[in-house]
């Protein structure tokens, strides 16, 4: 069954099972685990059955460290947010905050420049983060963010130097 995993589900390498055959985990091919939110049981069930289980366990367990990762970003120093959580919702939640941030800024200032100036700051910091000793997903989490944000201060330096002022603006959506 387990060499079969990547083909039937995409970036999934393996389960981790407790000594009862539960399926209480899923590990991707670089090392990531993720806690099921519920353990599977495919005591007397067809394949299929448990299979759709797992499924489901896949998307709910995501969601839930997502929402997770979104709690922690605002509860946390971000460089340590970033390697505390996986990989995917490192560079999803903060394509989320980005994007209320910036929203946030032309509703709440008119312009874009003091976030600017932030997210350069930010960047700055991910990039000490490089520099330090990480795990081989860290590093690769952190060079993914990294690319990501310095996309990121570019959109908002055109957007700066357009005199971007609302979140109406067509630049912007």
């Amino acid at each position: 069954m387990r060499s079969h995993l990547r083909k039937v589900f995409e970036a999934i390498a393996d389960l981790e099972f407790r000594d009862d055959d539960t399926m209480v985990a899923m590990m991707s091919v670089e090392g990531e685990k993720v806690d099921f939110v519920k353990r599977v049981d495919p005591k007397d069930r067809n394949v299929e059955f448990w299979m759709g289980d797992v499924e489901r366990q896949m998307i709910q367990s995501v969601r839930h460290i997502f929402e997770q990762g979104l709690i922690d970003y605002a509860n946390q120093e971000r460089n340590q947010w970033i390697i505390s959580h996986a990989g995917q919702i490192v560079l999803n939640a903060s394509q989320v905050v980005w994007t209320s941030d910036v929203e946030n800024a032309l509703s709440e200032k008119g312009h874009v420049e003091d976030y600017l100036a932030f997210l350069k700051e930010q960047l700055n910091e991910s990039v000490m983060l490089v520099r330090q000793k990480l795990t081989k997903l860290a590093k690769i989490s952190v060079n993914a963010l990294i690319v990501i944000d310095v996309h990121a201060r570019d959109v908002i330096q055109k957007m700066a130097d357009k005199k971007i002022s609302s979140p109406e603006a067509f630049e912007w959506i």
